[in-house]
């Protein structure tokens, strides 16, 4: 028997930018999972911090333009 989902709604959110910052410097080599969750605690430290109130602006952007071009980290599929 074959099921057949209908797509109500797709999106992608979140981006780390020490991640791509990183994935650059390693010529497209993957990063691995441990160094990875240290940047995104780093990142999160980041956005934290009263004094990076000017890249978190520049930060929120570039999420939300990635986000609504669907070219985030995290694609989000709900179907029925």
């Amino acid at each position: 028997m074959q099921q057949e989902f209908d797509i109500t709604d797709f999106r992608s959110t979140h981006f780390n930018p020490l991640v791509i910052y990183k994935d650059f410097r390693n010529n497209g080599r993957e990063i691995a999972r441990g160094e990875r969750a240290q940047l995104l605690k780093r990142t999160n430290a980041y956005k934290k911090s009263p004094w990076m109130l000017p890249i978190k602006l520049c930060y929120s952007a570039s999420e939300f333009i990635l986000s609504k071009t669907l070219m985030a980290d995290n694609l989000i599929a709900v179907a029925r």
